[in-house]
């Protein structure tokens, strides 16, 4: 028997059956429209597929300097093409965007070739969550919930400067 917050107790089957249709339905959510203004970037790259692959190639090289383990962040991830090269070194990657239909995106692809290191989240970094609920620590402002050990920002300070309008100085 499982007892609940208000002292009810239920059985353990009909806590278990509640949670195997709460997976059910969970896993058969899909999001609505994921096209938006950078969830198409990766297949339409302003450069070559050979530059593409040398971008990937030195970007490995510099992420296998790094030591790996630990927690990274991929900041800019788009549809985490980088994040898994990032993943090939560390044990967690948390791939960030600001962009819902690219991070929609992400997670499907991620989700269909069984990628199991990588966490997608959607995630302003030019207006950041802060701390939130009573005293502002029921939810720690996002700077605080966890030090990368690594972390990637490619092709992200201009969409701070110029998207977001942060000086220079700032970022």
């Amino acid at each position: 028997r499982s007892k609940t917050r208000s002292g009810t107790t239920l059985p353990v089957e009909v806590v278990l059956s509640t949670v195997r249709k709460m997976r059910k339905l969970v896993a058969k959510l899909e999001a609505s429209g994921v096209a938006s203004q950078w969830s198409d970037y990766m297949e339409e790259l302003p450069y070559s597929s050979e530059e593409h692959d040398r971008k990937r190639q030195v970007f490995g090289e510099m992420v296998g300097r790094s030591g790996g383990g630990g927690l990274a962040w991929d900041v800019g991830a788009n549809n985490g093409t980088f994040s898994e090269i990032i993943a090939e070194r560390f044990d967690r990657v948390v791939a960030l965007d600001g962009d819902p239909g690219a991070v929609e995106r992400m997670y499907r692809r991620i989700r269909d070739i069984g990628g199991t290191k990588v966490i997608p989240a959607v995630v302003d970094f030019a207006d950041p969550p802060s701390g939130r609920g009573w005293t502002n620590t029921e939810r720690l402002a996002f700077s605080d919930r966890a030090t990368p050990d690594m972390s990637a920002w490619l092709a992200v300070v201009h969409h701070l400067a110029i998207s977001a309008q942060i000086p220079l100085d700032r970022i």
